[in-house]
């Protein structure tokens, strides 16, 4: 058996040239002719005009702002292996491979050129790199045997074409994408040398060029094309498979320690990593654009065919679906490759081929995500199933691969051209046919839309940081309300915020795009959705920033708040200024700039107009992101974040008792609790909900049953999602399930279908936004077979010109349809049947944009009662304990905090609860008081009096709780509290307003036998601090106490005194990483995040590896193949 045959060493992969191409020496040398000069002149000149005149003067970030605005900062931030200001109360940091490019950033910015300018420099030596990488690249697959004018063609194409145009415009995939022809160019020499390293280390340093950027994602991507040349190379019998892997072996040792400093976090950053990936692009929705027909015209992306209600994701790129003349142009560029392929070389056409063959499926991906073909369910099963695989979600990121593959066989088609044309009348029409298609498919440049998002940083973010900056460090700053992304009224619009860029302090804020269940996301949530509610309570705001170690709030006033549903600015400042904790400080901006949506919009109002955009407001004694706190007397709370708000207006919050989660802590640890004397509040929060990331006010589903999933348009921020104990949710009785069809546009938490049963003609099951609701439907599943014979049901009156019309009741096979005139009752008679589901569908309806409702469907034998059960993580909790323990718990003080679901008070139709209806467990027997909020003075005239006066509000298991009112609440309801103590045994109790009350709150407290009492907090001090450790002097104590250090939680940290540990982190507050320290004398404690060590370690290796992989480069270039060949004299 003979060995495959293989090239020399050094030699051409092409056999003889056909006639008329020119051999220029080694394939690695390139000399051009002076007309080739003038050409590649020409277009470095076009190149340099169309990236520094389109949007001239405005920043155009293709990235985070910050890597251009504080690329210092961001150095810094990038070598660290945990972000503490990434807005959520810090992260693990995946990215730690912007720490090259923020130094190159940082090294232009300091020779004084501004940031816009910094943009425009850099992209366009990014356009130099690929357009001499391309020509060099080409000319090297061809052995030296290529025409000047297949050159400048290959490179031509490979810059301006709707790949490099509009689907590489940001950096991570540009970067890439310049480099890629020079990373293929350095990996055909390594086949050419396999033996060599210095051919290896060239290859490594190019493939460190192209950054590790989000997880290096789009740079392993690219790595596939190496595969395909090699599988060429192996095809086409020019290496042999021996070769090939030693090539392999060498690339991929050098390229691996080299990028080590980036990839090691990545890897530790992998949860982080995937709540991005699970919050932003969903793989189905990616794939949904990804067909073949619009990869081969280099298209594809998402965004360039997404929109948000009127709003183009990427207006400059709409052309290219809408106009005639743009779609012929573009689908006469894989016309075109195929002709050229046609009389292509075989060494370039076996390449090229190659690299589609891989190339384009893998950017297809799952398409057609509904009935993906075999190698999309592969890539289907990847992403579900393979750790890490969805990074890779976005396919389209192959693109720069298949415009390499067209480029190259383009440029055959030139050259062949060119030799045939060459002198003729058809040369200038041909030349000026194959400019005009360039310009066409990359009219974005041309048309002063190459940077999808330009815009001026307002003076008064400047002024405004400048004067926060200099606020106390060991304090953060809170930045309200809550955002979905930087999308501001004066340009800005990206995933990422000008916050990073401009506050050096500390600054947290609610993101809705998170991680799943993630506690400090959960925390924001429960200060910013009910502020973009309009349903804040008073002095939940301070207690919040306390919470959080902030002594200053930012109010922004120009975000564009609309798209996301969120408050007015004025709604936000008039809670802020309803705080007894806040105080109104300084504004920044001039009123009414960028706050109001100005025009004839119903959404202007002159109270926006009235505003500053900028605002800040000072926390009364406020805290400091480090904090110690006495463990005695701690708040141990069956809930979430959100119920900081409900604890607040109950009273029971204060700045020196830290908060502990019961759903955190194990048996064990309650031992150790109860000994502390703790105060357990028992909450409704928690709620078990699906959330939109895309909104920030009633940005969920209405509280969903145990066995209901919380898959949704975004993660959900229910706490321990795994354990539906943990969570308050919904209790379904006498039927077995009601379901309805979903909103058509996302999740509100109001109209839920199990409305239309509960016997409330005031509520209904709402549905059909913007003309969807012919066809939707609601069912019931009973609990048994009935005999079913009449269904009435009530018409919700109409909210807007859309009105039902007709509907359909369908019980087993009979079915009946009945017309619908207005609001109101309307009996449908049905075929006497025996079922266990009934449907109702509305048939017709008539033209608008309202929703529709149906309050009420009666069937014989379905009286649903709907009930919302508290979390019985605490009953769960005693029941595993010690006799001891129990007897201990049973002794200290317990709350029970209730609230009614009403969403915007101001709003009595997006109410989620019309009435307060609980279920409650119990582990001992208690004896509490009962007081509460009611809606207004009309609740006390409703109910039935007692003899003594007393109202009766609410039931107890049945038994009538009457209450008399106190005073006015600070919501502007009337505070009650019962008349007489109440005793609970041991179990589940239900509570529930009486018959026409609208409960808003209720409280149940018992003292106790033994008090709960929370001591002054003792000192702490950080001594010295860096992103990843805190050096902490905590003065004496003389109980344990709780030391937090504000950051989000997170198995990695670890704290020591001395050399002893304080065991493993425990959560504190809610949200923040903490430790229980013994009582004991002054000391000083050391905590550390343990995955810096490893990536200081990496940074290391790599450090050591690309001066040494460098040294070796450059001893390669005194080598005599590495020497520029000498012309000979005539």
């Amino acid at each position: 058996m003979t060995a495959a045959p293989t090239a020399p060493t050094g030699g051409s992969i092409v056999g003889a040239p056909p006639r008329g191409y020119v051999h220029q020496g080694r394939s690695w040398w390139l000399v051009p002719s002076p007309g080739e000069r003038l050409a590649m002149a020409g277009m470095v000149v076009v190149l340099g005009l169309v990236t520094f005149a389109n949007q001239w003067g405005k920043f155009a970030p293709n990235t985070k702002p910050e890597l251009y605005l504080a690329p210092a900062e961001l150095f810094a931030r990038s070598l660290s292996a945990w972000t503490p200001n990434a807005l959520q109360a810090g992260q693990a940091n995946f990215n730690t491979g912007l720490a090259p490019l923020a130094l190159v950033m940082g090294l232009l910015r300091g020779i004084g050129l501004p940031a816009w300018l910094v943009v425009r420099v850099f992209r366009f030596g990014l356009g130099v790199v690929a357009l001499t990488g391309m020509r060099r690249y080409y000319h090297a697959i061809t052995g030296g045997r290529s025409t000047p004018a297949a050159r400048v063609g290959a490179a031509a194409f490979y810059v301006a074409n709707p790949a490099a145009i509009v689907v590489s415009v940001s950096l991570p995939v540009l970067l890439p994408y310049a480099v890629l022809p020079w990373l293929l160019l350095q990996h055909l020499r390594s086949l050419q040398r396999p033996r060599s390293w210095s051919r290896a280390a060239i290859f490594a340093l190019t493939f460190a060029a192209m950054s590790g950027m989000n997880a290096g994602v789009v740079p392993i991507f690219l790595l596939s094309g190496t595969v395909a040349q090699a599988a060429a190379l192996r095809l086409m019998r020019r290496r042999s498979t021996l070769d090939v892997a030693r090539s392999y072996l060498r690339c991929g040792l050098l390229s691996g320690a080299v990028s080590l400093y980036w990839l090691l976090p990545s890897v530790l950053a992998t949860g982080t990593g995937a709540s991005i990936i699970e919050s932003t692009e969903d793989p189905t929705s990616v794939a949904k654009t990804t067909s073949y027909a619009e990869v081969s015209r280099l298209l594809g992306n998402w965004p360039i065919y997404g929109r948000s209600g009127t709003r183009l994701f990427r207006p400059e790129a709409s052309a290219y679906i809408t106009s005639p003349i743009v779609v012929i142009a573009t689908f006469a560029i894989p016309v075109a490759v195929l002709a050229a392929l046609w009389v292509a070389r075989r060494p370039v056409r076996v390449i090229t081929a190659a690299l589609l063959v891989i190339a384009l499926p893998l950017m297809v991906g799952m398409f057609p995500p509904d009935d993906p073909p075999l190698f999309g369910r592969l890539v289907r099963g990847a992403f579900s199933v393979v750790p890490g695989a969805a990074a890779f979600r976005t396919t389209s990121k192959v693109a720069p691969l298949v415009a390499l593959a067209f480029a190259l066989a383009l440029a055959e088609g030139v050259g062949w051209a060119s030799l045939r044309v060459s002198g003729s009348s058809l040369r200038a029409p041909a030349g000026f046919a194959a400019a005009l298609v360039v310009l066409i498919t990359s009219y974005p440049a041309f048309s002063n839309d190459l940077y999808p998002s330009a815009w001026r940083v307002p003076g008064y973010w400047m002024q405004a940081a400048a004067y926060l900056n200099r606020g106390d460090p060991a304090a953060r700053i809170l930045v309200v309300p809550g955002t979905a992304g930087g999308n501001y009224r004066w340009g800005m619009r990206s995933p990422d915020e000008i916050t990073a860029s401009l506050l050096t302090r500390d600054n947290v804020t609610h993101l809705t795009v998170t991680a799943t269940a993630d506690p400090a996301a959960n925390l924001m949530a429960g200060w910013d959705v009910p502020l973009n509610e309009r349903a804040l309570t008073p002095g939940a705001m301070s207690t919040y920033a306390r919470t959080l170690g902030a002594d200053t709030i930012l109010v922004r006033n120009d975000t564009r708040y609309e798209e996301a549903r969120g408050a007015r600015p004025a709604d936000v400042v008039r809670q802020l200024r309803a705080d007894p904790g806040l105080r109104e400080s300084r504004a920044f901006g001039r009123p009414g700039e960028y706050t109001n949506l100005g025009g004839s919009s119903a959404l202007a109002r002159s109270d926006d107009q009235r505003l500053s955009p900028l605002m800040v407001f000072r926390v009364v004694r406020p805290t400091t992101t480090v904090q110690a706190r006495s463990a005695q007397g701690a708040l141990l709370v069956d809930g979430d974040g959100a119920a900081i708000g409900d604890l607040t207006e109950a009273g029971l919050m204060s700045a020196n008792r830290p908060l502990r989660l019961l759903g955190s802590i194990d048996p064990k640890e309650l031992d150790r609790l109860a000994r502390d004397g703790v105060q357990v509040v028992l909450t409704d929060q928690n709620r078990r909900r699906r959330w939109d990331k895309n909104k920030l006010g009633a940005a969920y589903s209405p509280v969903l049953r145990a066995d209901e999933s919380l898959a949704g348009p975004g993660p959900s921020l229910t706490l321990f999602p795994g354990r539906p104990s943990t969570q308050t949710v919904a209790v379904l009785r006498r039927v077995r399930r009601i379901t309805a069809t979903p909103n058509s546009f996302g999740l509100v938490p109001w109209g839920r279908p199990e409305l239309a049963f509960d016997g409330n003609p005031a509520t209904a099951w709402w549905t059909g936004t913007l003309g969807t609701a012919q066809g939707k439907q609601i069912a019931v599943q009973l609990d048994k077979p009935r005999r079913i014979e009449d269904v009435v049901v009530t018409v919700a009156p109409p909210r807007g010109t859309a009105q039902i019309r007709s509907l359909k009741v369908t019980a087993g096979k009979s079915r009946a349809v009945g017309a619908v005139v207005g609001a109101g009752a309307i009996k449908l008679r049905l075929q006497p049947t025996t079922a266990t589901t009934v449907t109702v569908e509305i048939t017709q309806t008539t033209k608008g944009l309202n929703e529709v409702g149906i309050s009420e469907i009666a069937i014989p034998g379905a009286e649903p009662d709907l009930s919302l059960r508290l979390p019985t993580t605490y009953a769960d909790l005693v029941r595993r304990s010690s006799p001891v323990t129990r007897l201990r718990l049973a002794t200290l003080p317990l709350n029970v905090v209730l609230t009614r679901i009403r969403n915007d008070p101001a709003t009595a139709d997006d109410d989620e609860e019309a009435t307060l209806n609980r279920l409650l467990e119990l582990p001992d027997r208690r004896r509490v008081t009962v007081d509460g909020v009611v809606s207004s003075l009309a609740d006390l005239s409703v109910g039935a009096t007692d003899p003594r006066g007393c109202t009766v509000l609410a039931t107890v298991d049945g038994r009538d709780l009457g209450f008399r009112s106190t005073g006015s609440a600070a919501n502007g309801g009337v505070r009650v509290v019962a008349c007489n103590e109440i005793e609970l045994a041991a179990g589940t109790h239900r509570l529930r307003s009486a018959a026409g009350v609208t409960l808003d709150a209720l409280r149940l407290s018992s003292p106790g036998t033994v008090a709960s009492v929370s001591p002054d907090p003792p000192r702490a001090r950080v001594v010295e601090r860096t992103s990843t450790r805190f050096d902490v002097a905590l003065a004496a104590t003389l109980t344990d106490s709780y030391l937090s250090i504000g950051q989000a939680f997170s198995p990695g940290w670890s704290a020591r005194v001395g050399r002893t540990s304080l065991g493993p982190p425990i959560m504190i507050n809610g949200y923040a990483v903490g430790w229980r320290v013994p009582a004991g004398p002054p000391r000083r404690i050391t905590v550390l995040y343990q995955p810096q060590l490893v990536a200081r370690s990496a940074l290391l290796v790599s450090a050591l590896t690309a001066a040494a992989v460098g040294f070796i480069a450059l001893g390669a270039l005194r080598l005599p193949w590495g020497r520029r060949p000498r012309r000979r004299a005539r």
